[in-house]
């Protein structure tokens, strides 16, 4: 792939903006990088969303995570059994793209982002008079009981193989409506969760069909691991509820997009 040095900084910028969400919001940064990648680049939706998969093998929010492990909110062994459910997820998620329509998985997709986003905005958050325990609603120590956490893994695994995600949109409404977990506890056990390769197996599927760049992946990167630290300092120090309301805002409008671009679809 012939690219420009201004494409390269586009690329990077494009990481750097994904990074900083990811550390904000627990997320990947794939709902960023695909449609940007597509907008910007020009690339085709498999290679952009290819691209997107392959960045987030490197550990790109290590400076996050640490940011959070310091404040004590990773609550690090359900994000390994949410780890495990990604790498499985991904796989068949990456046939998926191919095997069954897009546009079904698109909605239910959307739906679902636009019901965890109207609760984030409207939901009022739950106060603690006391400190957070982020082992809160696991029972402490009983490992038997995380297993339950591979659920939100495989259903966001399954996500991140077809749309190029990493999953965080689809983990933390999942850790905080479903399991009631604190919800800066399920920001940083998201990315805790995402540190790790746990897209391995959906960009073989991507790699062995041509649609991954090392050099525009290499780019993604970079900016995502510059950027993921800044992110978790600024959500440190913003209210919890300002934090909620701007991460159920943002699923929201990651829906809208994509229901925008199916009826754009359908009618033209």
């Amino acid at each position: 792939m012939d690219l420009s040095f201004l494409d390269g900084l586009t690329i990077f910028a494009i990481g750097s903006l994904a990074g900083l969400a990811g550390g904000l919001f627990g997320i990947g940064g794939g709902t960023i990088v695909v449609p940007l990648l597509m907008l910007f680049i020009h690339l085709p939706i498999t290679s952009a969303t290819g691209n997107s998969l392959a960045s987030m093998l490197l550990p790109v929010s290590i400076f996050g995570v640490i940011k959070y492990w310091k404040e004590d909110l990773v609550n690090w062994q359900c994000g390994l059994a949410i780890a495990i459910g990604l790498f499985i997820g991904s796989f068949p998620g990456a046939f998926v793209v191919v095997k069954i329509p897009e546009k079904i998985f698109t909605l239910m997709y959307s739906s679902f982002l636009i019901y965890a986003g109207a609760k984030h905005i409207f939901m009022k958050p739950k106060l603690s008079s006391g400190p957070i325990d982020k082992y809160d609603n696991i029972n402490r120590g009983k490992w038997r009981n995380l297993i339950f956490f591979l659920f939100p893994g495989l259903t966001a695994g399954l996500f991140s193989g077809m749309f190029g995600i990493g999953g965080g949109a689809i983990i933390v409404p999942i850790l905080t409506l479903v399991y009631k977990m604190d919800y800066r506890v399920a920001v940083a056990t998201s990315l805790f969760a995402l540190l790790w390769p746990v897209g391995f197996l959906g960009d073989i599927v991507y790699y062995v069909n041509g649609n991954i760049s090392l050099v525009v992946t290499g780019l993604l990167a970079s900016g995502m691991f510059v950027f993921a630290g800044i992110g978790a300092v600024v959500s440190l120090k913003l209210p919890k509820s300002i934090v909620k309301k701007a991460f159920g805002l943002f699923l929201v409008s990651i829906a809208l997009k994509y229901i925008i671009e199916i009826l754009i679809g359908f009618f033209s």
